[in-house]
């Protein structure tokens, strides 16, 4: 068989291998499978093996790492898939990484921490008189004053749909934090045109948060 078989490349051979052991209406199925997955409770580690398995029956569908990239992240749960998709990532690795974090830091967020003295995380909370004449349902931006490392910082804009709170290198400075101070990582910033930003390092800060 083998020596019948020299030269066979590997899609001809599994068109053959398909042919013999996979019948169409199999395929068809798992092509539609393939088509219709969605994370739902899966972890992003096991979308992601669903999808590379069922991937196989539809190259037509991800012929290209873009194409691949936007099927993937299709699938995504809405909490992560809207955070993920403003990246524009381009690969489905890059879009892998970042579900990932995006995922721990759900878990995170929605795990009750005893870090703080009171037992639970404190939240913000906010009067009518503090609210602009719209109310809950504006779209202003909104920042805080906070207090960091004994140094006072004005106006720090709150985003709580962000995946990463980002911290400029000036602001940094600005506080006595020194390169030592920040842990290595490889994580990659991208801006909404799409230009990656370099990345210091990651850092925990204490703060003392108070309205503006």
């Amino acid at each position: 068989m083998r020596e019948n078989n020299k030269g066979v490349s590997w899609a001809r051979f599994l068109e053959i291998f398909y042919d013999k052991y996979f019948p169409q209406c199999a395929r068809d199925r798992k092509v539609s499978e393939f088509m219709e997955l969605k994370q739902n409770n899966m972890a992003v580690a096991e979308h992601e093996a669903k999808f590379t398995e069922l991937a196989r029956f539809a190259p037509h569908v991800v012929d290209t790492d873009y194409k691949k990239a936007r099927d993937f992240e299709g699938g995504l749960r809405d909490d992560i898939l809207e955070k993920v998709n403003v990246l524009k990532l381009e690969t489905d690795i890059e879009v892998l990484d970042q579900a990932i974090i995006l995922e721990a830091n759900i878990a995170r967020q929605a795990k009750p921490t005893t870090d703080w003295k009171g037992g639970a995380l404190p939240t913000l909370t906010f009067t009518g008189k503090e609210l602009p004449p719209e109310g809950s349902d504006h779209s202003k931006p909104l920042y805080i004053s906070v207090e960091c490392k004994e140094k006072w910082i004005p106006v720090v804009l709150v985003d709580t749909g962000s995946a990463i709170n980002v911290c400029p290198s000036r602001m940094a400075y600005v506080i006595g934090l020194k390169l030592a101070d920040f842990a290595p990582t490889t994580q990659v910033i991208r801006g909404y045109d799409n230009t990656s930003r370099e990345v210091m390092g990651t850092v925990r800060i204490k703060t003392q948060v108070s309205p503006v």
